[in-house]
Parts: C-alpha cells; sequence; structure tokens
C-alpha cells in the first residue's frame, strides 16, 4: 500500500521515533539537514506524524492477526 506526500524529507522516520532520538531540536536538526524540511517545514512535519499514525495502526493490526 504506497502513500504519496507532496512534501517529505528524502528519508521519513515516524514521528515518535525522531521524539525519542531528539527530545530537544528536533526541528532544528531537520531544517539544518534537509531542505525539504527547511522550506516546507509544517507539511514535512504532518507527513512523518502522518506516517506514524498509520504505521503504527498496520503494526497493530498485524501483531492481533
Amino acid at each position: 500500500m504506497p502513500f504519496v506526500y507532496e512534501h517529505g524529507t528524502h528519508f521519513v522516520l515516524p514521528e515518535s521515533l525522531l521524539r525519542m532520538a531528539l527530545p530537544v531540536g528536533l526541528k532544528f536538526v531537520l531544517h539544518f539537514i534537509f531542505r525539504a524540511a527547511k522550506e516546507y517545514p509544517d507539511a514535512c512535519e504532518a507527513t512523518r506524524i502522518d506516517i506514524d499514525r498509520k504505521l503504527s495502526a498496520a503494526l497493530k493490526e498485524w501483531r492481533e492477526e
């Protein structure tokens, strides 16, 4: 099941994973490393949050099978 997003960085990790790894300064680090995160910060964050939500739901469904 592919997902297509207009804006995101060239690799996307779930938002919850990134927040665990970098609880402080996440947006600063992403803006520094990725041009897309600098140019479209809200869209990139929304992409990460949506992927996190969809991935979590898929994993939950898989565990329940």
